[in-house]
């Protein structure tokens, strides 16, 4: 099983992307389980300063968590022109904190913004990424200001495609590690999934005329702006159909071969899936049954927790009283719904939701009821979404793999919802049904962006924490006026200048 085509699972395990990232100058390998990052031979920076940063990000910034939900220190080596230094993270998650906490008391920092990544993200590229956001986060004057100082912490956790599916079809049976039953059975478990997607054929090909026959028309690029409860910002509206005659040929021609792929995906994607979603239940509660069963978020929130209602009533001064902003993108939003539902008290200020994942149903369970506390009048939600159309007929790998972005997927693909509150709550389309049955205490702290197809505009689900659509900036959820292409060039312009990288785009799924 082992010598089973990469390129074969490659393309199976490359559900719910939306275009690739390009590669960054800044080299991250795992090894052994050591990290080994190469500093950048672009960067703007000194090969001192690249030093200082990677090592503070790799130090501080970055919680690691393995495939058990747990807590998993950071061992790196890190090379820069030509010299090597080694290093690691505390032993214990809550060591980790401690140090964090006193870089922030010291650091005069007002806010800790946590950013989740979604799926579909080695352990690797995580790890890269983080490294590039910290300095980016860290040096954006539109964010970090006289009145506000932000920290960001990056959940680096266990979501990578070719790992996700792996270890289904030779580890995991009924949700439980069986390694030998594992091993016994892949070859039937590689089949059933197979037949599975096989069998599903003419139910993919029935979306894909469906989603051609909406590509035709304007019915799907819906969207009222309103100013007020909650606040809607849409695109330019669509008067007739934009839809390019390169594209839209393209669209066409493909059908067949995205029909064909379509087994491959729904079979190998599925599985894949269900481990992804059984990565993120860990991050609360792992299954290290007579050892540590408490997941690595759980810990890290109670931690905060703690720290927090500790400084406000005087007894220990590790940490200031701090305001909370959760940002996730795609599976990151499930992780935010349950660290909102078992850390109620926490000073949230932004809840962020990139194309969420996360199902209306656990929306409304988890986020409404902390929009509707009088605790919170600080708190804003912010959900950002892809105007219908773009979600329906986004084109994966040229168009050979079938159409829709990762929440169409999982609508329609991975999960079975049995009500129209269980699909994604990401899609504006989903979402829009249910605002009028939110309590009014609760809409007057949201706003809903939907991006459309404006040059500059993120169209692709995975392009909406872009890096270089500066996803963290709050003029990114709320400015109406906002000249988009001007927008995209700074920002790259912005990235380029101030990042260890000095050159070059990277995304997180």
């Amino acid at each position: 099983m082992e010598k089973f085509p990469v390129c074969l699972f490659t393309l199976a395990l490359s559900i719910f992307i939306a275009g690739c990232a390009s590669q960054s100058p800044i080299r991250v390998d795992r090894l052994d389980g050591r990290y080994h990052v190469t500093c950048s031979k672009a960067s703007n920076l000194s090969a001192e300063e690249q030093r200082e940063e990677i090592r503070h990000a790799l130090q501080e910034h970055i919680v690691s968590i393995d495939k058990k939900g747990l807590y998993r220190p950071i061992h790196y080596t890190l090379n820069c022109a030509g010299e090597s230094e080694h290093g690691e993270q505390p032993a214990s998650l809550r060591k980790l904190f401690r140090k964090i906490s006193k870089t922030v008391s010291e650091g005069g920092y007002t806010e800790i913004m946590v950013v989740l990544h979604g799926g579909l993200v080695s352990r690797e590229t995580g790890v890269r990424e983080a490294v590039i956001l910290h300095h980016a986060i860290e040096t954006d004057p539109w964010l970090q200001t006289v009145d506000n100082k932000v920290y960001p912490i990056f959940i680096n956790w266990r979501s990578g495609g070719l790992e996700s599916y792996w270890e289904q079809l030779v580890n995991i049976r009924g949700g439980e590690e069986k390694p030998l039953l594992g091993r016994a059975t892949a070859p039937f478990k590689l089949a059933s999934d197979l037949g599975s997607g096989i069998a599903d054929t003419l139910y993919t090909a029935g979306l894909e005329g469906e989603r051609l026959i909406d590509s035709l028309g304007n019915h799907l690029n819906a969207c009222q702006a309103q100013a007020t409860e909650p606040r809607i910002v849409c695109p330019d509206p669509v008067t007739k159909n934009k839809l390019e005659t390169i594209p839209a040929l393209q669209y066409f021609l493909m059908m067949p071969v995205r029909v064909g792929t379509a087994p491959i995906i729904n079979g190998f994607g599925r599985s894949a899936w269900e481990n992804m979603v059984r990565q993120t239940r860990f991050l609360f509660l792992s299954e290290n049954f007579g050892e540590e069963t408490r997941g690595a978020i759980d810990t890290l929130f109670e931690e905060l927790g703690k720290s927090i209602k500790n400084s406000e009533d005087g007894s220990v001064k590790e940490i200031p009283p701090v305001r909370l902003s959760l940002v996730g993108h795609s599976m990151g939003s499930m992780v935010i719904s349950e660290i909102v539902e078992a850390f109620p008290d926490l000073p949230y200020r932004n809840i962020v939701f990139l194309g969420a994942a996360v199902s209306g149903r656990d929306f409304r369970n988890t986020i409404i009821p902390l929009l509707e506390s009088s605790n919170y009048p600080d708190l804003h939600f912010y959900n950002i979404s892809l105007l219908p159309s773009n979600e329906a007929r986004e084109l994966n790998f040229a168009g050979t793999l079938p159409s829709g972005s990762l929440l169409e997927w999982i609508d329609e693909l991975y999960t079975s919802p049995p009500t129209f509150a269980d699909r994604t709550f990401g899609k504006w389309i989903n979402a829009s049904r249910f605002i009028s049955t939110y309590p009014k205490s609760a809409l007057e702290k949201m706003t809903f962006r939907i991006f459309g197809r404006d040059p500059g505009q993120p169209r692709t689900h995975g392009e909406l924490n872009d890096i270089e659509t500066c996803f963290w900036r709050k003029t990114y959820w709320t400015d109406e006026e906002m000249d988009w292409p001007e927008h995209a060039v700074k920002c790259k312009a912005f990235i380029d200048d101030s990042s260890v990288l000095g050159t070059g785009s990277s995304s997180i799924r």
